[in-house]
């Protein structure tokens, strides 16, 4: 019982920042800044940025794989096992889709696809995995970060509809 209120703790707060939309270039999810070994020395937090897509809020998250990793562990959870090799990757996007006008989790879209192109100008194509519990619901995947640089992250899903593409960057 005690380890569920934790997690639900715990989940409630990342919600919560991701609801607010911050746009700081760097922001921490309560977690330790953690480094990533294959980045030689580089080290990041976790980043969070929003977009409107007609009537949802596209709430991004931009970590290391090693900072998701230890979240989905404090959570006793783990990666979904249909997740291709290729899509594992140093770094990890995360998006949440809420309402516009609740500010809650629109579970509505069932399929979403990631662009990310790196500071290098090459672009990938990745799946979003659902990844769905009592008190969360988000698309993510993961990808080789090209080094240091601006990374766009397109999200392409179709919704009442339409197709949207909510855009965001994060700077590593």
């Amino acid at each position: 019982m005690k380890n569920k209120f934790w997690t639900v703790s715990v989940m409630f707060f990342a919600l919560a920042l991701l609801a607010c939309g911050e746009k700081s270039d760097e922001q921490a999810i309560g977690e330790e800044h953690i480094g990533h070994e294959s980045m030689d020395g580089h080290s990041m937090q976790s980043q969070y940025q929003s977009a409107d897509a007609g009537n949802l809020k596209a709430s991004f998250e931009f970590s290391t794989m090693a900072q998701h990793m230890q979240a989905m562990k404090k959570m006793n959870m783990e990666m979904p096992m249909n997740m291709d090799h290729d899509q594992m990757g140093d770094h990890h996007v995360m998006l949440t889709l809420l309402n516009q006008s609740d500010n809650k989790m629109n579970m509505d879209v069932k399929a979403v696809t990631f662009t990310i192109t790196g500071p290098d100008g090459k672009s990938m194509t990745r799946k979003g995995h659902v990844m769905h519990a009592e008190t969360m619901h988000h698309f993510g995947t993961g990808f080789q970060a090209s080094g240091p640089g601006t990374y766009k992250i397109k999200a392409s899903f179709a919704y009442a509809g339409k197709d949207y593409n909510p855009t965001v960057e994060f700077v590593m």
